[in-house]
């Protein structure tokens, strides 16, 4: 098991509350957003914050190069993020099961001896490789067939679902006295589903934005992190406030990933 619960550690806390917060505006911010995410106003290109209001309301976070509203954009795009977390939760728990069910008829008996996280890899340095491999994949992908928004969030949820498997089956593995050990592997996928959501939604908010910025991610007018961060360095001097919410929505994600990572890695396996 886990040599300290996960949920008690102050940084797993943390970047547990992120996630979810994140997940929150993602699924409830849009109802609440004044503006339309697609409705375009020429007149009303790089409005700075807190004016050239429509519709009775301001725009907070200003407007971008077609006017439309930077925030409600912003808000609207978490949304994609909560869909490849679920997603990536969901493939990295049901592949764990499996993982722990081929390893329980291979190895009949009353203790589980698997091995490490994908044949030695840790937790941080999966997380690494999947993040990278996931980015490399995605372009290669969307390059040779196109990119839609669906294809991305797949894209997107199928890397980021490592992670959480590897959370679910190296959990199991460190409990070596279950003499039943897919039942096991079931009750920690549920008790842990928290925490591994959290860690899809942040690697694929991480490789989705990377994608995007690269220009071959979510295509526009679809809203992304990484599309407005694009759109921000390329207008950074005209508009610098497309560039600020989604790149610290992002830095603060990956301190928040990293905060999750490396306490409960040390966990599921110790660094000798």
């Amino acid at each position: 098991m886990l040599h300290q619960k996960p949920y008690r550690h102050p940084a797993v806390i943390a970047g547990l509350a992120l996630a979810m917060v994140l997940a929150a505006i993602g699924i409830f911010g849009p109802m609440a957003t004044p503006h339309d995410p697609y409705a375009t106003r020429p007149g009303a290109s790089f409005c700075p914050p807190l004016s050239c209001a429509s519709g009775g309301a301001s725009h907070l976070m200003g407007t971008d190069s077609v006017g439309r509203d930077t925030l409600t954009r912003f808000v609207v795009s978490l949304r994609t993020y909560v869909y490849i977390g679920l997603l990536g939760a969901a493939l990295g728990l049901l592949t764990a099961w499996l993982l722990v069910m081929a390893r329980g008829i291979r190895n009949a008996g009353p203790a589980l001896d698997m091995p490490r996280p994908l044949f030695g890899v840790p937790l941080y340095a999966l997380s690494i490789l999947s993040y990278f491999i996931g980015v490399i994949v995605c372009i290669s992908v969307f390059v040779v067939l196109g990119a839609d928004l669906v294809a991305t969030m797949v894209c997107a949820g199928v890397f980021s679902a490592p992670p959480p498997m590897a959370l679910v089956y190296g959990s199991v593995r460190r409990d070596s006295m279950s003499s039943n050990p897919v039942r096991l592997a079931i009750r920690r996928g549920i008790a842990l589903f928290p925490l591994g959501f959290s860690l899809a939604l942040l690697m694929g908010l991480c490789i989705e934005s990377s994608v995007s910025f690269l220009g071959m991610g979510v295509p526009p007018p679809s809203p992304s992190l990484g599309g407005l961060m694009n759109q921000g360095m390329v207008h950074y001097a005209e508009a610098p406030w497309i560039l600020v919410l989604p790149l610290g929505i992002v830095l603060v994600s990956v301190a928040a990933f990293w905060a999750i990572v490396i306490p409960v890695g040390r966990g599921l396996v110790p660094i000798r």
